[in-house]
């Protein structure tokens, strides 16, 4: 506690300031008045002037966040399922290949088959053009006539079968004769179906529905 001198009149309790902080504070200010070409000190962010009461001064960085936090998201509309191309359609459509040694008669089959929209058909005369254009256009149905003129339609069935690029090939066997022994070794050989030659419009149906 300072000494006070015996006339110096004393001050109310309580009310005791010591000067020497505000004296250096104004000392500094001064001199930094007085300086020739120096500038005052950088605020950080976050500090406030010394002559001010402690307040944080919020950052720009800080403010750009907390603005985008406050900022509802739009809710996200789900689009709809996009409808498959007419190529794309086409693709998945059956591709039937129909092996009868009657060109006429295939031909006709082959309409039939499209127009009721049970898939691309092509056709070949022979066992050996069964099995050439099964390479490029890879076949998932055959109609194949066990009666051709250059080789059995069981062993185009076996050739076929054996394909890898084949692997669910359906196999529909189609027969002048309907014996009951004829439909046994069409089965063995790996045929689904047996149907009399020509088949109907309603056996196609069965077959492709």
């Amino acid at each position: 506690m300072p000494v006070l001198a015996p006339d110096e009149p004393m001050a109310p309790a309580g009310l005791l300031v010591d000067q020497r902080p505000a004296q250096a504070s104004g000392a500094t200010s001064s001199g930094s008045a007085q300086g020739t070409g120096s500038k005052p000190p950088a605020r950080l962010c976050g500090s406030a002037p010394a002559s001010h009461h402690p307040k944080r001064i919020p950052c720009a960085g800080a403010a750009r966040t907390a603005r985008a936090q406050e900022t509802e998201l739009e809710p996200v509309t789900p689009h709809p399922p996009s409808k498959p191309s007419r190529g794309s359609a086409q693709r998945d459509m059956p591709r039937i290949l129909i092996v009868d040694g009657n060109v006429a008669a295939a031909n006709a089959l082959a309409s039939l088959v499209e127009t009721a929209g049970h898939g691309e058909a092509r056709v070949a005369p022979s066992g050996h053009a069964a099995l050439d254009l099964a390479v490029t256009f890879v076949p998932t149905v055959v109609l194949l006539s066990l009666d051709l003129p250059d080789m059995s339609g069981y062993r185009v069935a076996q050739h076929l079968s054996q394909d890898p690029r084949l692997q669910n090939l359906r196999l529909i066997a189609l027969s002048g004769s309907s014996e009951h022994r004829g439909r046994e070794r069409a089965r063995e050989a790996g045929f689904e179906r047996y149907l009399i030659d020509p088949p109907d419009a309603a056996e196609l149906d069965e077959l492709f529905n």
